[in-house]
């Protein structure tokens, strides 16, 4: 059984075969109560169920009850966009950690290199953290980190312009400590903002260079 982001482990699977609830409902806050977890995904199998479910909709329409086969085809496609994403974490035995990608911490920050395979999707999941960004368009750089300040202050990652050409690319941001932010592409600072950390669109004009530099930092 998965936990959900309010709880003390957001995305820890209670690990057992015969009893998840024992552990997770156990006076025992170590290993063999409820910090006894396994896995942080979901499986993939919950993607190909959609699929045939979608399949059964389609050749046999008259059994789909509650879906039809479009809605269902949407229901595999977005479960497995989001499965492709790089999460930084924390664990209750090896600190922080990172799904997805590669992690190198520094005194005050830590870097992070996306390697889920569409380089889209970044989370920060850890203690009372819930830091969202998912780029719609393009993508984080290959091999190129995500640099963020541990109090979510300072964020800098580098911008891959997948269609080699000039557009406006797109950035959905949640979960920012409140307060006033300035972001800035290149050497151009686009915009400020606002009573974070509602979820924020921030449109980001790019030329044809293959990639440029984003900061998002926190006024004083």
């Amino acid at each position: 059984m998965q936990m959900t982001e309010k709880e003390k482990y957001p995305y820890g699977i209670c690990g057992t075969f015969t009893n998840w609830w024992g552990h997770r409902a156990s006076s025992d806050p170590g290993r063999n109560g409820q910090a006894h977890l396994w896995r942080i995904y979901d499986y993939p199998h919950i993607i190909h169920l959609y699929y045939r479910m979608y399949q059964i909709g389609r050749f046999y329409p008259e059994k789909a009850k509650y879906k039809n086969a479009e809605e269902y085809l949407e229901l595999a496609y977005v479960g497995a966009l989001r499965t492709h994403a790089t999460i930084l974490t924390h664990g209750p035995l090896f600190g922080d950690f990172v799904y997805g990608g590669l992690m190198e911490k520094e005194e005050h920050a830590i870097n992070v290199v996306p390697r889920d395979g569409l380089r889209g999707r970044f989370h920060i999941i850890r203690g009372d953290q819930r830091l969202h960004m998912i780029l719609e368009r393009d993508g984080y750089a290959t091999e190129e980190p995500i640099r963020v300040s541990n109090d979510l202050a300072h964020i800098t990652f580098t911008l891959e312009n997948r269609a080699e050409r000039a557009h406006e690319s797109r950035l959905i941001l949640a979960g920012l400590p409140a307060g006033d932010y300035a972001v800035q592409i290149g050497q151009r600072t686009l915009a400020s903002i606002h009573r974070c950390p509602a979820e924020q669109t921030i449109l980001l004009p790019l030329e044809s260079e293959p990639k440029i530099r984003v900061f998002i930092t926190k006024a004083p």
